[in-house]
Formats: C-alpha cells, structure tokens, sequence
C-alpha cells in the first residue's frame, strides 16, 4: 500500500509571530511619518510617531527605541505648536529614567522646560518639570545644575564666549551631545541662548541612526 497523505484539514498552518508583526507595522507606519514630515504634516506626524511609540512600549524591551519615538513626536508637535508635544516630551522622560539613565532624565527635565516654554509659551509646565528635576536631584543624590538656568542668571550673559565657556563647564553631556557645534553658531549671547532654545528635539533621528 502507498503512503496516505495527510488530510488537508489536518495540517496546522504556521501562526505569525507577535513580534514579527509589530515589527512590520512599525517599518510601515515610520515610512508614513516620514512622509507626513516631508510635507509638512508636522501634527499628523506626530500622532504617526506616538502610535509607534505605543507600539514598542508594548513590548517593553527597547527603551532607548521608546525615547527616540516620543522625542520625534514630540519634535514634530512643537512644529505645529501643538500641546501634544507635552505629554510626548514627559513620556520620553519616563523613558530614560526606566532606562536607569537617571542623570540625563534630569538633564531632559530642564530641557524640556525651558523648550515647552519658548515654543507653548506654558511657564507653569516648566516649573513643573524644573520641579521633576530637582526632587529627582534629590532622590538619587546626583549634583546637578542647569547649565541654561546658570547662564540665564550669570552677570557675564551678554559676552557670547564667556555664556559659552560657562555651559561647558558645566559638562553636561546631555546638552553637548545635541548641539556639538553651537560654537560656530553666529550671533551674540542672546542668539545662541535662543538657538539652544529652539533646537529641534531629535530631528531626523529616525535617518541619522540604525
């Protein structure tokens, strides 16, 4: 007698994998937030950008990923001027601190006060997450100063290389690794004050890294 084949209905069909799922919904949906960001879209970007962020928060592994995701959103909400950029801003904060990156959750705390101010005009929100900072300072026993809090109230603010030399020496990594060249930046103190201010969160993060 031949071999009986196996029944059709018998044979199990290979279930796709969870991961490889979200996986290429993330691939898709980065090309779309791309797009959106390309033609100015900024608001509808953001939400893209949030909804991948959601995505990877699910699976809980890839908290650098996670914090890349909501300061993209947030960069492009603040293109629109929108609140949004708030809760994104304060997400990638929670981010790094469960990352363990402790000292530069503060150093975002800071930072994303003083950038929610300039570009919503909400100093009440700023003082909040000034607030975060310092009890986070506090909590884990980490010396930290703002190095944009210091130059605001130094007398020597209006000579552009002394504001510069003050913020090296704070040597806050967090700020030189966002603005490598701002010595190059033309201008008097109050413009590279203001363009520190006005950096773009992240921008084009999702090209420049793999």
């Amino acid at each position: 007698m031949g071999n009986t084949a196996t029944p059709i209905s018998e044979v199990s069909e290979p279930k796709d994998d969870p991961k490889a799922l979200i996986a290429n919904e993330i691939e898709t949906l980065l090309q779309k937030g791309k797009e959106l960001q390309d033609s100015k879209h900024f608001e509808e970007a953001g939400e893209v950008y949030t909804i991948i962020a959601q995505l990877k928060e699910k699976q809980c592994v890839d908290y650098y990923g996670l914090t890349i995701m909501y300061q993209t959103s947030a960069t492009c909400y603040f293109e629109a001027k929108s609140r949004k950029a708030i809760d994104s801003c304060e997400r990638a904060i929670d981010a790094i601190l469960n990352d363990g990156r402790i000292d530069l959750g503060i150093g975002h705390c800071f930072k994303y006060g003083h950038v929610i101010q300039l570009n919503l005009g909400d100093a009440e929100k700023k003082e909040e997450l000034f607030n975060r900072g310092d009890q986070l300072r506090i909590q884990h026993n980490i010396t930290h100063s703002c190095p944009m809090k210091k130059v605001e109230e130094s007398e020597i603010r209006n000579d552009k290389q002394k504001v510069l030399q003050e913020l090296r020496k704070e040597n806050a990594g967090w700020f030189w690794y966002y603005i490598p060249n701002i010595q190059i930046y033309a201008g008097n103190a109050s413009d590279v004050m203001k363009r520190f201010l006005n950096m773009r969160l992240m921008v084009n993060q999702l090209t420049k890294r793999k």
